[in-house]
């Protein structure tokens, strides 16, 4: 799977993923970006924080940004 992210030409490896709690007591796996660390589902789908930022992982450590502003 390819990213996603404008720009990125990175790759999505599905056998590298990350636990991310999704509820109380549900976690899901999430798999990283190799070039700029955005997550995805296994589906394809970009990873999103209930604010809708978006979710990368760098130095593994989480980072949120926001989405790019509509012109």
């Amino acid at each position: 799977m390819h990213c996603k992210e404008e720009g990125c030409p990175g790759a999505i490896d599905l056998d590298d993923g990350v636990l991310l709690m999704v509820g109380c007591a549900q976690h899901a796996s999430a798999y990283p970006c190799n070039t700029c660390g955005r997550l995805y589902w296994p589906n394809g789908n970009a990873v999103f924080n209930r604010p809708g930022k978006l979710v990368f992982l760098k130095n593994g450590q989480l980072e949120y940004k926001d989405p790019p502003k509509a012109e």
